[in-house]
């Protein structure tokens, strides 16, 4: 360079270098400390005396650090990660440690295999990594010092030291990682809430910390509801006590909250109570430590409040019950046995059992002539089929398919049980390919798709998942806007998890068309999958006003659901103002179908009329029988002979009727009614068959002209 220049280069004083060379208008003036050291403490990035081998290279010993007098300050880079990609060319300071620095004498060095990116996690968990000194991460022990000594195993232990560093690895990991690394290590996560007592007390906070930064999409198992207790409270004892800074105060609490809201998405193993009680007396306890006179506090507190009434509902905590006396190995069991009366309040694993709306598995004509052994009888076998028809298209939707296609488009049907008396299954396979299991559902269209019970299962669930090409198309994912105080739900926003190809034309579809049936589930998070446990409630599609709207409000993904009208103690507050729910559309015409069913299921509950269902003649035992009457002893065709005048005067001496039975007491009445009677069967012109049915219609209060003759 000659002559005078314009300044400092800049890319020259940034990198160390410069692309015009000596052509450069900018002074390029000498680096001082740009050449490393052959010994001391510090890192080595670049061409340094410690290898040359690798640039860019973390090393731990001699290389020499960009420490000379020239730069403007500490290297941000260096000073939070120990690397820095300007290596010796950084215009800024390499001093201090970094946050994996460790010490060494001669160059090279470090990390497993000569230095990494960072920390080997496999090796600060276990103390062993199978990559030995091949690793690319650093293998640095809990003093700080990296180990290049490939026999040194230390694996954690039980012990208060072990737990202690695992606690502290857990707590510098970021979340997207935290969720794996607590499912490889459930055994040590849950002995730290087990073994709380032997952690440090600056520990329990780390362990609430963790809990609070667990990503809801993890499989992880929740700790203790007790353990969770007691941790929370020496927390809060230790760091949030009365002499404690009020902001200090604030974080704790905070952190307390965001475990407790973490807390309400696991799937505890104990009883739901138990678990509603744990977590709120945490809230409670957490509540307690703010101090209200400040406003920040009063806050806090008023979230608080917000998730003690979230944990009040009643499908917020999902459990998975145990039995304590009888379950002791942790597994769960639950021996209940789902009904087809559970319809009332039924869950998902009702709705997707085959067993209540199969034909073949439907009950039967008992014995000959459609008799029944008693009244109970009768009335479980009439509601049952009732049943079975108002939620068969709510089960189909969910129910496994049938894919066969026609000349036009898939078949579609529903895919029922194979019953072994009305189909030969000898020649059927499952359609999944490789699948030599027997099959167990086929289409009821022969040579159609047939299904073994696991790939049966299997589609179910495809169907009950989120949105998808696999999901159930009369699913529909809606987000609450309103409820008013009567139960009708103001859903917005709504869409078909698997929408049909062909556009759906809403003023002539009967998808969501008032008023059908219709199931709805809540849910955590919009397009959630349906689950087993979860609580269905069932509602009725209204209209909005004036039918000639409900078109356009279809269109703009608009739905109303009067949720009283099957459930009359329905509560409104179930389903919050901007939650999200699933809903299931049975396509079932309610006011046919429920009226019908709440009546059975009430009789069912009462002693049925009619003398307990005697006179409906379907009983085998204690028939209805015409005491003391002349016309026991004749056969049928010798009562059509009988004269009329005759029929008649049997029958009112005989009838059971009220009315009857009153005029019959009176000589002169009886003997008008018989009178009038007789006129009138006179002036019609029914045959003789149809007016002895006539007359025995008034025998008894309920007459069956379609049953056996009460003479048989």
């Amino acid at each position: 360079m000659s002559g005078k220049k314009a300044g400092v280069c800049f890319s020259w004083e940034r990198t160390g270098s410069c692309s015009y060379g000596s052509k450069c208008k900018f002074t390029h003036p000498p680096k001082s400390g740009s050449s490393g050291g052959s010994s001391g403490t510090g890192k080595t990035f670049g061409k340094g005396a410690g290898d040359r081998s690798r640039k860019g290279q973390i090393g731990i010993g001699g290389g020499g650090s960009n420490t000379g007098g020239s730069a403007r300050g500490v290297c941000f880079e260096w000073q939070r990660t120990g690397r820095c990609p300007n290596g010796n060319s950084c215009m800024f300071q390499h001093t201090g440690t970094g946050t994996i620095a460790g010490r060494g004498g001669g160059g090279g060095g470090g990390g497993g295999g000569g230095g990494g990116k960072g920390i080997c996690h496999d090796w600060q968990r276990t103390g062993n990594c199978a990559k030995g000194n091949n690793c690319r991460f650093q293998h640095v022990g809990n003093d700080g010092l990296s180990t290049t000594s490939a026999n040194h195993r230390a694996k954690i232990k039980s012990t208060s030291t072990d737990l202690s560093r695992f606690v502290v690895h857990l707590s510098l990991l970021p979340c997207q990682k935290l969720g794996d690394e607590l499912s490889k290590s459930a055994t040590l996560w849950r002995r730290c809430w087990r073994s709380h007592d032997s952690l440090d007390n600056k520990l329990h906070g780390k362990i609430v910390e963790i809990l609070a930064k667990i990503p809801g999409s993890s499989s992880v198992n929740p700790p203790d509801i007790q353990d969770l207790q007691v941790v929370v409270k020496k927390f809060l004892e230790k760091e949030a006590n009365a002499s404690t800074e009020a902001d200090k105060v604030l974080t704790c609490v905070k952190t307390v909250r965001d475990a407790v809201s973490r807390a309400l998405d696991f799937e505890w193993v104990c009883t739901q109570d138990s678990v509603r009680k744990g977590l709120s007396d945490v809230i409670l306890l957490a509540e307690g430590r703010l101090r209200k006179q400040q406003k920040e506090h009063r806050d806090v507190a008023s979230s608080l409040m917000d998730i003690l009434g979230d944990i009040d509902k009643p499908w917020r905590i999902l459990v998975n019950e145990t039995n304590p006396s009888e379950d002791t190995d942790g597994d769960t069991q639950d021996n209940r046995i789902v009904t087809y009366s559970d319809w009332e309040a039924p869950k998902m694993e009702w709705i997707c059992n085959p067993d209540f709306f199969s034909p073949s598995r439907c009950p039967k004509m008992i014995g000959q002539n459609g008799l029944y052994e008693s009244p109970e009888d009768y009335l479980n076998c009439v509601l049952r089929l009732w049943v079975a028809m108002t939620f068969s298209e709510g089960h189909a939707a969910l129910a496994p398919h049938c894919r066969s296609r026609g000349q036009i488009m898939a078949c579609g049907n529903a895919l029922w049980p194979v019953s072994d008396s009305s189909q030969n299954i000898s020649g059927l396979r499952c359609r999944t390919r490789g699948c030599k299991h027997p099959v167990e559902f086929c289409c009821r269209i022969k040579n159609h798709d047939s299904l073994c019970g696991n790939c049966a299962a299997r589609s179910v669930k495809e169907h009950m998942g989120g949105p998808g090409h696999k999901a159930s198309t009369h699913i529909y994912d809606c987000k609450v806007k309103h409820v008013d105080s009567d139960g009708v739900a103001f859903f917005a926003d709504f869409e078909s998890r698997n929408p049909p190809q062909a556009q759906i034309h809403w003023r002539t579809t009967k998808r969501l068309s008032p008023p059908n049936l219709v199931g709805v589930v809540a849910l955590k998070s919009q397009g959630n999958s349906l689950e087993a446990t979860d609580l269905i409630k069932w509602g009725e599609i209204v209209y909005h006003g004036h039918s000639r709207d409900e078109e356009r409000r279809r269109q703009n993904k608009q739905l109303a659901v009067n949720l009283s009208t099957i459930a009359a103690d329905f509560d409104p507050d179930y389903f919050e103002e901007g939650s999200y729910v699933a809903v299931i559309d049975c396509m079932t015409f309610v006011p046919e179908w429920i009226p019908v069913l709440k009546a059975l299921q009430s009789q069912c509950r009462a002693r049925l009329p009619f003398d307990s269902g005697r006179y409906l003649n379907l009983m085998k035992s204690n028939p209805v029988e015409n005491k003391n009457s002349v016309l026991n002893t004749l056969s049928p065709d010798e009562v059509a002979s009988c004269d009329i005048l005759t029929l008649i005067g049997d029958m009112v001496e005989m009838s059971t009727l009220e009315p009857i039975k009153e005029v019959r007491r009176d000589k002169s009445l009886r003997l008008q009614l018989v009178s009038k009677l007789q006129d009138l069967v006179t002036s019609t012109t029914l045959d003789k068959m149809q007016l002895v049915s006539f007359i025995d219609s008034l025998r008894n209060p309920v007459h069956l002209t379609q049953a056996s003759s009460l003479y048989l």
